[in-house]
């Protein structure tokens, strides 16, 4: 007997046993690949961009390539030229470099043009500067003009004025800075709200040095002046009217009108009292019809009653109003006047405002 039995049993044993092993090395490979997923899924969340991934594995991201545009600067602001004038407080040996004029601090390089180019500055000098502000605020001259400020006549001036403001050695009168000294002469006590009429010269700074000050009575103070009509009340004329930025009151009975009806533009001219307050109680208001004139050149000859503009002989009174704002009064500096025909046939300058020439 054969106790293994047929032969083909055998067969079919040994056959069983080889697709056993073959299914067992395809379950551990399966095993191994969905273990190899598993770990790479669990992974994808600490990877760039892998939440996005994990949370949905079905779309496929896209590179942004737009370009990142460059963040825009403003331009800076363009350099401005200023011009400005003052009395030298400091300046290097070599002269280039940094100067103090007036309180400000201005650059000098070998292209700024010093004159006269011969005379050498010196601290104390008044300056006349032409300079560019650069972007970051500093100040480059272009051109700088000094004179020795021992050589420049000091301007006489008079005028009258309200008392704003009284210090130890000087007072604010209408604006005006006066300083005074041991040579000033007082005429009475200066008061705040008080007149006051100054005598003086003009200093290079446009203060004035007080020769003589005398404080006047508000209510015997009379003034005459003459201007452009700005505003006046509707006839018969009885109200505020504003001549060349003064208020005028014209009272009924006590206020006598002359010349043709008063029009905005036309010029004329007040004499009254002047009051603390500064308003003028006008006597008498005469309404001009000037012919419109002017004449622009430069200043020649500056009398105590007249001037000599670009060739034209003008006249100047107490009533002429000097712009000094832009230039001081000398000759040589630009001048714009503007006229009026009077019956002589001279002319008369009602402003005059001047300018440097360069």
């Amino acid at each position: 007997m054969n106790i293994l039995g047929p032969p083909w049993r055998c067969f079919y044993k040994h056959q069983d046993e080889g697709q056993r092993g073959s299914r067992g090395k395809i379950v551990k490979r399966t095993t191994a690949s969905i273990i190899f997923v598993l770990i790479a899924v669990a992974m994808l969340p600490l990877l760039p961009g892998g939440a996005s991934w994990a949370a949905a594995p079905h779309q496929i991201r896209q590179l942004d390539t737009t370009p990142t545009p460059e963040p825009t600067i403003p331009p800076p602001p363009r350099p401005v030229r200023v011009r400005f004038s003052g009395t030298i407080e400091s300046l290097p040996p070599d002269l280039l470099g940094e100067w103090v004029i007036g309180g400000v601090s201005v650059t000098v390089t070998a292209d700024t043009v010093l004159e006269p180019s011969n005379i050498t500055p010196k601290v104390g000098d008044w300056a006349s500067v032409e300079a560019t502000r650069m972007y970051d605020g500093s100040l480059v001259a272009n051109q700088i003009r000094y004179q020795d400020a021992s050589q420049i006549d000091a301007r006489p001036v008079e005028f009258k004025g309200l008392i704003q403001a009284v210090e130890e050695s000087s007072l604010i009168i209408s604006g005006i800075l006066v300083q005074t000294d041991a040579q000033t002469k007082m005429i009475g006590a200066p008061i705040a709200g008080f007149l006051a009429q100054v005598k003086g010269f003009l200093q290079l700074d446009n203060s004035v040095l007080a020769l003589q000050i005398t404080v006047l009575n508000p209510s015997e103070v009379g003034t005459e002046f003459e201007g452009v009509v700005e505003e006046f009340p509707p006839f018969p004329y009885v109200g505020q009217w504003r001549i060349d930025g003064i208020v005028v009151l014209a009272t009924a009975g006590k206020t006598e009108f002359l010349g043709p009806d008063p029009q905005l533009g036309l010029f004329a001219e007040v004499s009254g009292l002047l009051s603390a307050d500064g308003l003028v109680h006008a006597k008498t208001i005469r309404v001009l019809n000037p012919t419109a004139n002017s004449v622009e050149g430069i200043v020649q000859h500056i009398g105590e009653s007249e001037w000599v503009i670009g060739g034209t002989v003008v006249g100047v009174n107490e009533n002429t109003l000097i712009d000094e704002s832009r230039a001081r009064a000398a000759t040589g500096m630009q001048a714009e006047a503007t006229l009026r025909d009077q019956a002589d046939g001279t002319l008369l300058a009602i402003r005059i405002r001047l300018e440097r020439p360069w």
